[in-house]
């Protein structure tokens, strides 16, 4: 499917919707990003179009409606093209989609299906809209889990319960794919004055899959194999400033008998706002972590060892109207302990939020 394909394909989805959504039943809105990257080579990780210039265009829509008093669904889809993209192809898929309890007479929400990794400081402001930089974390990839979540409040105190599907990994280090299976998953945090969260979480379970099955002893599954990762994230915003940052450990069960492999990973990511319309931010990201594939099945051979990786990213923002957002950004990468140069990119992007039901609105 062509990228114009998709954005037709939406852009029927949106007037359907909105004369659906008239009456506010449904909230519909959109997030559009256009971007552009210029990479040199260096670094697999932040690497774009085999280091030629390249742009894409992500189209986003989310849908949030309420069936009846304190039960809610919502759905966001996600339509992306462009040479700058994954593997330079067009995808349109489900993103997320959940339905939401939230009990009237105490502060908790239950929260099922198709959702963002409810866990780590990233995943709570991955869109650009909220991303005051314009790449992502690279310990933890932001995936969409299948899975159950409980969460809640009880003053300066929050929580939340999970069981989730899927493991958190950055799959370009850890090459193994997974298969579904269920992983508990825990957080908590204390607000102790407004603007300030110091928060922990923690998540364990299988992250082989059934394709790792040829490459195992006849006496071993793919479930046999665990990880585990906890750690600390942190928010903190006075006046102009703002701050987030996280720090975690991950623990893999490595098959042919190599036992356990560990690492850990950083980042902190200040920014500050000048005026209303001008930001910058930047963050620094440190890793030490886990790599782990395998060879070839006629010869299983496994391997296990870490990367250690330092990443920088610089960005400055503008904001040109309400929901629109121009940022501009530098990035580079530096592998400790390999023969690979240190990798640059220079990128940007214009970010364009809009709520879908103002379009169809009549004028009071």
């Amino acid at each position: 499917m062509s990228f114009s394909r998709g954005l037709a394909g939406a852009a029927c989805l949106l007037l359907a919707i909105g004369f659906a959504s008239a009456e506010e039943k449904v909230r519909i809105e959109g997030l559009f990003d256009a971007e552009y990257w210029n990479t040199d080579g260096g670094s697999y990780d932040i690497g774009v179009n085999e280091d030629a210039p390249a742009a894409l265009g992500r189209l986003r829509l989310s849908a949030l409606g309420e069936f009846f008093a304190g039960l809610q669904g919502f759905a966001r889809g996600e339509a992306e093209g462009g040479e700058a993209t994954y593997d330079g192809e067009t995808q349109v898929y489900l993103e997320q989609a959940f339905v939401r309890y939230s009990f009237q007479r105490y502060p908790v929400m239950i929260d099922a299906g198709k959702i963002v990794n409810p866990i780590g400081n990233f995943s709570r402001r991955y869109l650009s809209s909220d991303n005051p930089l314009i790449g992502g974390q690279l310990n933890f990839l932001v995936t969409y889990p299948v899975g159950i979540t409980v969460s809640g409040r009880n003053g300066m105190f929050d929580y939340m319960v999970a069981v989730l599907d899927s493991p958190m990994v950055n799959d370009t280090w850890v090459v193994p794919e997974s298969s579904a299976a269920p992983r508990p998953a825990v957080a908590a945090g204390l607000t102790p004055f407004v603007g300030t969260r110091i928060g922990v979480f923690g998540t364990m379970g299988p992250y082989l899959g059934k394709d790792s099955e040829d490459f195992l002893a006849a006496d071993e599954s793919w479930k046999d194999f665990d990880q585990t990762v906890y750690g600390l994230d942190v928010r903190f915003s006075r006046g102009y400033f703002e701050l987030n940052g996280e720090l975690s450990w991950s623990f893999y069960d490595v098959p042919a008998g190599l036992g356990e492999v560990d690492g850990v990973g950083w980042y902190i990511e200040p920014k500050f706002t000048f005026t209303p319309r001008l930001f910058a931010a930047l963050r620094y990201e440190w890793s030490d972590w886990p790599y782990i594939e395998f060879d070839d099945p006629a010869f299983p051979t496994w391997y296990a060892g870490t990367v250690k990786a330092a990443y920088f990213e610089v960005a400055l923002g503008y904001r040109i109207a309400n929901g629109l957002i121009a940022k501009t950004a530098y990035r580079q990468a530096h592998d400790f302990g390999e023969d690979y140069p240190d990798a640059r990119s220079i990128a940007a992007q214009l970010s364009y939020a809009f709520d879908v039901g103002s379009w169809f609105r009549r004028p009071l």
